[in-house]
């Protein structure tokens, strides 16, 4: 079923459609909110006031380009709400941490790098900054655009080019990995 489609019917109070688009989404939503902290209890939480939220104001919401990233772009602000309400000690909380690993075990499984070139790979990624592995995840892992990226980060689609540009480039001069390999092994792994 469409989404536009299904947005329009959860709109018009459509239980069924507010359903779906929950079941749609929710494994998305708590890998990505899984990357901003370990509380599972709080990922959910902030999923579950998501969709209240939506639920309660579905009259005056507007139908977003891409739903993907307007859900992405909410829990995310929710997470770092929450973190910042808990008082957790941090430089920015709008620059939490991104957690961004590889399964090494299931890495190794089916591909054909060795362990000591995964475990380089998450070397370098440890090291790029938070912005560049969130932009890393949304794109290669989440399959998301640009412009959704810029969106839910609330930055300008070049300043996406270039975090990405970035990291990329610096995880191919560091790892010595051809190209199509690391790309391959950050969609299938990450």
């Amino acid at each position: 079923m469409q989404v536009s489609f299904l947005w329009e019917r959860f709109k018009k109070g459509d239980a069924a459609a507010f359903e779906t688009l929950y079941n749609n989404h929710i494994d998305e939503l708590l890998r990505y909110g899984s990357r901003f902290t370990r509380d599972t209890t709080l990922i959910e939480d902030c999923i579950h006031d998501l969709f209240v939220r939506l639920y309660e104001r579905r009259d005056s919401l507007n139908s977003p380009n891409s739903l993907k990233a307007y859900l992405l772009t909410s829990l995310r602000r929710e997470i770092l709400l929450n973190i910042k309400r808990q008082n957790v000690p941090q430089k920015d909380i709008s620059q939490s941490e991104f957690i961004l690993d590889i399964d090494i075990e299931q890495a190794i499984i089916r591909s054909e790098l060795k362990q000591e070139q995964l475990e380089q790979v998450q070397q370098v990624i440890d090291s790029l900054s938070d912005r560049q592995r969130e932009v890393i995840f949304l794109s290669f892992y989440n399959g998301l655009s640009n412009d959704e990226i810029s969106q839910i980060l609330g930055i300008n689609n070049q300043s996406v080019r270039n975090l990405l540009s970035q990291g990329l480039k610096r995880m191919r001069s560091e790892t010595q990995l051809p190209s199509l390999l690391l790309i391959t092994t950050l969609s299938k792994f990450i």
